[in-house]
Parts: C-alpha cells; structure tokens; sequence
C-alpha cells in the first residue's frame, strides 16, 4: 500500500485538533460546535472523493463506496470523534481517520473489490457529557429507545435529544439502520489500546477478545449543612465525609476483585454550596465497575450497596442510588480476529489476543453483527489525557493493518 503518509498526517492533524484548548488537551465533547466542524472537515474531504455520504437520525455519519458487487453484504469500519474534556488526539479519531485513509486509497488507486465498504463515525461515545456512552451506536443498534434520553442531561440541563433534530421526523430510519446492520458481513473497529499492555511487551497490534462492560451508578449522599465551627464533630451529619468512606470502599472492591480484570472508579464528585466553614450538606459520587467477568462485576456492585447500608447506619445520612447504565461484557468475532491475525502474519507486525478494559461502539454493534477490534499501542498506555500520543510507526501500521483486512474481506 503505497500513499502519501504526510498528506493523511495533514488532514489528521486538522481533524484531530479541532477543539484544542490552551494547554494543548482536546475538547471536542459531543455536540458541541468543535464537535461538528471536525466531522464537517471530514465530510468535505469526503466529498471530494465522491463517497455517498449519510447523516442518520441518531447524528452517526456515514460513508460508502460501492463494490463491484453491491448484492454482497458490506463491511463496515469505523469508530467516533467525540472526546472527553482535555484529552487526546488519538482517541476514537485514529480509527476513523485510519479507516478513511483505506477508502481514500482505493477511490485513488482505481482499486476493484467485490464486496462493499462503510466507514462510520459514531455520535457521543464518550460519556463525559451526558453521563451516559456510545450513544450513537446505542440508537443505531436499537439497544436504546429514544425517549429514554430525556433522564440523561449535561451540566446546562440539555439531554442527546435536544440535539438530535432528526429523530422527530425520521426515528423509522434508525429501525432501518438497525436492520442494514443485521444484513452487514461484520464490523471492525480500530483503536488506541487505551492502555499499557502492547507497549510493555513490544507488540504492534493487539486483537481485542471481548470487550469490558459498565455497571454506572450515581450516588446522592444527603446529610446536613452546618457552621463549621460552631456544629460539634459528634453532632455531624458529614455528607463528603461519608463520600470519602464510600471512595476508598470502592477502590477496595475494585483491588479485591483485579484478579478477574474487574475495575472500579469514582471518576467524578459533586458537592453543591461548598464553603470553607460549611460542613457539606450532600455530595454526590459517579460511580464506574467495569469488567469482562459479569459475576465480578455484580460482586463489586453488591459490596458497595452493603457498604452504603453501613454508613447510612454509622454516619446518619441518607444515599440514594441511580443506575445510569448497566451492560454485560461483550466477546468478539473469533474468525474476524482470525482474518486479522492472517493479515498480521502477512505483513510482519507483532500481535496478541487480548481483552479490552474500556468500552467501545463495538460491543453495541457486536447485538447486530458480528465485531472485531484492533488495538494500536499508544505511548506509556495515557488516554483520555493532552498526553495521549501515538509513534508514527503505529500510525502507519494502524493504516496498513486495516488496508490488508479490509481487503482481505472485501477483494
């Protein structure tokens, strides 16, 4: 596969650093105006290769190039661009610029393959926004029913529909979306590793085997504002103080259960009128288990409700829990990952079979067709950071791993 390296470099830059902020971190959450003029500059390199491009209802952006044999089902390749708050250029935007430089090459190159080829952009998959994931593939999948959007809102109070004009008119063609999936030859998607593990042992690609699911919980812990100075410590009802013993509880459960690749977070704390000489009144904790062992999950789970039953006991507060999502780790395509395996062998790159501990668009489409994922190392194994960065090796190899599958599949 024979490109110009530098002119992809270019366009990925442009793409992936719209949204950049001073400090050099990415914020390009969903449906914000970053997030739309990076899928824009997408499109408009899009047009100017002549690909059929689609917007479905659920914001996901779609592009196709026909085969010389469009009766066959199609692949589809993809991921998203959206990001978390201040982080990476590699995350979710590797995967589908890398999936473009394929399409690209064969517009270019004149290449004849039989089967069709999809390249896709999945809306919000990061969860930063709406306290909820993988929105887009969710709709797109049916594993998710419109109206059930309306619980999930941002900081400013707006939920994913409030954004998604489209489904007001045109909700039928997710249900079409849904089916053209089920008629599709697979879904592979490439992405960062997100993590230590390919680099450690320098291997260049890994072959995810299932992919980790979250169980999210929201956790409203209610006690009593008073004067710090003038309440006394027997006499408190300490709501961060509780949240404290709740954190740490968590970081227990998550360690006990490591053995079985299970994880467990509270990635984010609010605490409403806080004030130097106010003890807090309420706080609330996001909770994130994931895990690729359903019953280790449940463990985690099960071990803090008990928990929190204890300290509403010891501590006098109350707390009040609310599932925000509740998954089950998803395995992948065996034979997919053997086609990907074959195309490694093929072109001399390193790989592993391995699991993936964060959750992708993949497990979703995984209800519909069947999925593979490949993994490119990324540096030291930072994501979701201005520190997340990719060797221009990986970079290269993401492009010429993908090339060979796709083609593999599709020739």
């Amino acid at each position: 596969m024979d490109y110009d390296f530098n002119k992809w470099m270019s366009d990925y830059r442009v793409i992936s650093t719209v949204g950049q902020n001073e400090e050099g971190g990415i914020d390009r959450l969903a449906f914000t105006g970053y997030d739309t003029t990076a899928r824009t500059e997408l499109l408009n390199r899009a047009y100017g290769l002549r690909l059929q491009c689609y917007l479905d209802a659920a914001e996901n952006l779609w592009f196709y190039k026909q085969g010389t044999d469009p009766d066959l089902p199609p692949l589809v390749i993809g991921s998203h661009l959206d990001s978390v708050p201040n982080g990476g250029r590699y995350d979710g935007v590797l995967g589908v610029m890398s999936g473009f430089q394929v399409m690209r090459y064969l517009v270019e190159n004149k290449v004849k393959h039989r089967r069709s080829i999809e390249l896709v952009a999945f809306s919000c998959e990061e969860s930063s926004r709406f306290n909820l994931s993988t929105i887009g593939s969710k709709l797109a999948c049916g594993l998710i029913q419109p109206e059930k959007l309306k619980k999930y809102k941002d900081s400013t109070g707006k939920s994913p529909l409030d954004f998604m004009d489209r489904l007001s008119y045109s909700a039928d063609s997710l249900t079409e979306r849904c089916e053209h999936l089920k008629h599709t030859y697979g879904y592979i998607e490439l992405h960062i590793e997100q993590g230590p593990v390919l680099e450690a042992k320098g291997l260049d690609v890994g072959i995810v085997e299932s992919i980790a699911a979250p169980i999210r919980l929201r956790l409203d812990i209610i006690g009593h504002s008073d004067h710090s100075g003038a309440c006394p410590m027997e006499l408190r009802h300490d709501a961060l103080a509780a949240a404290s013993s709740v954190i740490l509880e968590v970081e227990r459960l998550g360690r006990e259960e490591s053995a079985h690749k299970s994880v467990a977070t509270v990635g984010k704390i609010e605490v409403p009128h806080q004030a130097l000489n106010v003890v807090p009144g309420q706080c609330t904790l996001y909770v994130d288990i994931r895990g690729i062992c359903r019953d280790s999950m449940e463990r985690i789970y099960h071990g803090l409700q008990s928990f929190c039953q204890q300290v509403m006991q010891e501590r006098k507060v109350q707390i009040k829990e609310t599932v925000l999502s509740d998954e089950y780790p998803v395995a992948m395509n065996h034979d997919l990952g053997e086609v990907i395996a074959r195309n490694c062998e093929k072109t001399g790159l390193s790989y592993t079979w391995m699991p993936s501990g964060a959750g992708h668009d993949a497990m979703n489409v995984a209800e519909c067709t069947r999925c593979a994922m490949i993994f490119i190392p990324c540096v030291g194994g930072v994501s979701h950071s201005l520190q997340e960065d990719v060797k221009e090796k990986n970079l290269r190899n993401s492009i010429q791993i993908l090339y060979e599958v796709v083609m593999d599949i599709c020739k």
